[in-house]
């Protein structure tokens, strides 16, 4: 999300310097951010921390294979050997990117579920899931510590990003509506003709649901809450006292969590490391006190 918010930027900052005849711009030319916005070829360069993306990422396979193989036994029948498999791999590698996590009873928690979910018998007694269960137990533990660490700094991130489009939005249509009516010091020129009151409704409805696209889910703000769920559903898992029911009830609240946990991922998605941003040229812009009389207040 966040690449595709520079992405916008950049699209709203090229629009308004072609508008201005490249006398004017989005930001202040001089900020760290507007370099490396514009700096980007490749918006999807400009994003977390090497270690943020491999802490993150990696706990969020090692969790997600978890959630996979654990709901995929109810079903192990039908199961392809071959996808559970890939499952399995996909976990055990991640875990050994995350740091302090127990190896050896991450490879092991997994390696049993991924059997269990193989068993074309359907032969499955409760207590081999309960021991997959308490092995990981720690593992998970881990991995959730990690998600919670990480998961606001690219929240953040993305939130930086997506108040820079929008001022740049806001901006541009200002630019549109006032500047032909001379309205705004120092740009006395006329780049333009006025627009219509039909074409600036229009222009300006576009911008409302564009920002309405790229407004946060509600639901990523309780991940916290979400991984805590997914640990207590495994330490009921890891009771040796675990019955065949109970095991059916909590793999369709792990269904529902993986599902919730996949919505909270894709607004926080990683692409790469940090790009240098090179020097651009400054173009002329209004001062910090003319371009705050210009915002259009940020719809609700």
């Amino acid at each position: 999300m966040e690449a595709k918010l520079i992405a916008a930027w950049q699209a709203e900052n090229k629009g308004l310097l072609y508008l201005s005849g490249q006398d004017y711009n989005c930001g202040d030319p001089k900020s760290t951010l507007y370099k490396r916005y514009v700096a980007a070829k490749d918006p999807g360069t400009l994003v977390t921390e090497d270690h943020v993306n491999k802490y993150w990422t990696s706990s969020l396979e090692y969790v997600g294979a978890y959630l996979k193989l654990m709901t995929a036994i109810s079903t192990s029948a039908q199961n392809d050997q071959k996808v559970i498999k890939q499952i399995v791999a996909i976990g055990t590698t991640a875990a050994g990117y995350i740091p302090d996590i127990p190896t050896k009873s991450a490879t092991e928690a997994l390696s049993a579920l991924g059997t269990l979910a193989t068993d074309v018998r359907g032969l499955i007694a409760v207590g081999q899931i309960s021991d997959a269960a308490h092995k990981a137990q720690k593992p998970l533990a881990t991995a959730v510590k990690y998600l919670k660490r990480y998961y606001p700094k690219f929240l953040a991130k993305e939130q930086a990003a997506f108040s820079a489009w929008d001022e740049c939005a806001n901006e541009k249509l200002i630019f549109i509506r006032d500047q032909p009516l001379r309205k705004i010091p120092t740009y006395q020129s006329n780049y333009f003709v006025a627009a219509n009151g039909f074409e600036l409704d229009n222009a300006y409805q576009a911008y409302l649901a564009q920002r309405q696209s790229y407004t946060f889910d509600a639901t990523v703000q309780g991940i916290d809450k979400l991984l805590d769920q997914i640990i207590d559903e495994n330490d009921k898992l890891a009771n040796p006292t675990l019955t065949w029911e109970g095991f059916q009830t909590a793999v369709q609240t792990l269904d529902t969590l993986y599902t919730d946990l996949d919505k909270a991922a894709s607004a926080v998605q990683a692409f790469g490391t940090p790009s240098k941003p090179v020097g651009v040229s400054k173009s002329a812009s209004a001062s910090p006190d003319i371009r705050a009389q210009m915002r259009v207040a940020s719809a609700n």
